[in-house]
């Protein structure tokens, strides 16, 4: 089933940092399928649960060409201290995009669906899926690590908005 998109930048639901999860039942196998069709339909690369209105500590990221998996109560164990600018959206912002600075590459402990501890690097665009849909789950949204001199990049807002 194709999920509600929770939106806005106001928006609790997503300011909210998400509770851990501490089962790993046939509910959560089944959000996990609604929540990779609802990043499908959405032509995403990544998806919270918090942008589907759950306080679960629940992404989906895309990696490779197509392959979507869950990321479960994720934590980022290292940053690279390189980094670089690239041009993010959302999809609980949509038509906003703006060149936000992120890490190069991150390791990211995390658990499957089955609740396996996974210790995984990821690298460039990759790396920038994990870390906003990590932000996601911490109640972040791309907007707020957008420069203060690169608010009016932002399409479709005024620098107002961000204040």
């Amino acid at each position: 089933m194709i999920l509600k998109i929770e939106k806005g930048s106001d928006n609790k639901i997503l300011r909210a940092p998400c509770k851990d999860v501490k089962e790993f039942t046939k509910t959560t196998a089944a959000l996990i399928k609604d929540m990779k069709l609802t990043q499908v339909a959405a032509q995403g690369v990544g998806i919270a649960a918090n942008q589907v209105g759950l306080n679960d500590r629940l992404a989906i990221i895309t990696v490779g060409v197509k392959k979507m998996i869950p990321i479960i109560n994720p934590y980022i164990l290292e940053y690279s201290e390189e980094t670089n600018v690239a041009e993010e959206g959302c999809l609980s912002l949509p038509g906003k995009w703006a060149p936000v600075r992120r890490s190069n590459e991150v390791a990211l402990k995390y658990q499957d669906a089955h609740g396996k501890e996974i210790v995984m690097r990821f690298i460039g665009f990759e790396a920038r899926i994990v870390q906003h849909e990590v932000d996601h789950l911490n109640g972040k949204l791309f907007i707020d690590r957008v420069a203060a001199t690169d608010l009016h990049l932002v399409a479709g807002n005024k620098q107002k908005d961000f204040e």
